[in-house]
């Protein structure tokens, strides 16, 4: 099935329910009155609402590029937060991965003899991600509405509306063109360069005297205990990289058995 195909099986209500679920309205920090939290949940309703329908109003353009959107329930790489899930997407283009199906490959490090691309999706119009598929199995495992949720939340990175995509994507991009025009040149491009050891001096100034016990004998505690959390990290990466890979295999080998049996 493709984008728009869930869109319009999607149920409206349980993706605006499932995106507050994937992506919080407000966080810990966040110090807006219930009241203003209120109206932007319903501006944010009709947001989605509002896209829900422009995806599947689309006129899809047949003879565009196959790509295959996958989405994927993984574990939290965090310690001790084993039993927490989280969400995933990104798209592969279904060339690529017919001609390393059948391979050794590997989707982020160089392990494999091939390395099959993944992309994000967030810089591209709607209107063409609309035309790509969605993996079966990811259809299958989480459901339409989970799916479009999650597509919606990737779609939203730069902004709600097109006008706002549009101007933000425009504006990184010239960002972009202009780093590497420095490059080219030979100039040296420079990130914005943050003092750690200023700022922590200057916040443990502001701290009261139990404030500042805490906040060392906590850092004291992080560097022991880094080492452990840096091996828990890299193990469910590994699993959750391997998950990736034969979720991949499955979807484009099913693909060719299917083929197969229509060529018969």
């Amino acid at each position: 099935m493709t984008v728009q195909d869930i869109f319009k099986k999607a149920d409206n209500e349980v993706v605006f329910n499932a995106y507050g679920l994937i992506e919080p309205f407000f966080g810990d920090l966040d110090t807006h009155t219930i009241q203003e939290k209120a109206q932007k949940l319903k501006k944010l309703r009709k947001i989605i609402e509002d896209n829900c329908k422009k995806i599947k109003d689309y006129d899809i353009d047949e003879d565009g590029d196959p790509h295959t959107i996958f989405i994927l329930e993984e574990k939290s790489s965090e310690w001790g937060e084993s039993s927490k899930k989280t969400i995933d997407a990104f798209c592969i283009r279904d060339e690529e991965a017919f001609e390393v199906i059948a391979k050794k490959f590997t989707i982020w490090d160089e392990e494999g003899a091939y390395r099959l691309n993944h992309y994000g999706f967030d810089l591209i119009p709607f209107c063409e991600v609309a035309g790509y598929n969605v993996a079966a199995e990811s259809v299958r495992k989480l459901g339409v509405d989970v799916c479009c949720a999650t597509i919606l939340r990737r779609m939203f990175y730069w902004g709600f509306t097109d006008e706002d995509r549009e101007e933000r994507i425009k504006e990184f991009k010239n960002k972009l063109d202009k780093s590497f025009g420095q490059i080219e040149r030979g100039e040296t491009v420079y990130a914005n360069i943050i003092d750690d050891d200023e700022i922590e001096k200057d916040l443990r100034s502001k701290m009261t005297p139990d404030e500042l016990v805490h906040d060392i004998f906590s850092e004291e505690y992080e560097d022991k205990v880094k080492e452990i959390e840096d091996r828990y990290c890299a193990k469910i990466m590994n699993e959750n990289h391997k998950k990736y890979i034969e979720t991949i295999r499955r979807e484009y080998e099913n693909r060719n058995s299917v083929d197969g049996m229509n060529d018969i």
